[in-house]
């Protein structure tokens, strides 16, 4: 319910009260009236709830930091076979 219809509705049964009504009439305006009030109450809370809540934060854009590349299996087997390579070359030469 909108807080303004409660309000609208808490006049209405203030004004009824100041006619002359039966008891039974008077009860029932009276319990209106009492639940109306309580109506108005929560929805006051619930509004200062509200705007006492932490906004949600956005993600900040984060730059992106550069990074090493890292040794692969396959780039310690590639140096291998390029350093027994190089050694076969090497023992060639000694060899002549």
């Amino acid at each position: 319910m909108d807080k303004s219809v409660a309000r609208l509705n808490i006049e209405h049964y203030q004004k009824l009260l100041k006619t002359d009504l039966d008891e039974t009439k008077r009860r029932t305006i009276l319990r209106l009236l009492s639940e109306e009030e309580a109506t108005l109450a929560r929805l006051n809370s619930a509004a200062k709830t509200e705007l006492t809540k932490t906004p949600p934060t956005k993600p900040t854009a984060t730059k992106p930091t550069a990074t090493k590349p890292t040794a692969t299996k396959t780039d310690a087997i590639e140096t291998d076979t390029a350093e027994t390579d190089a050694s076969k070359i090497d023992a060639g030469k000694d060899a002549s």
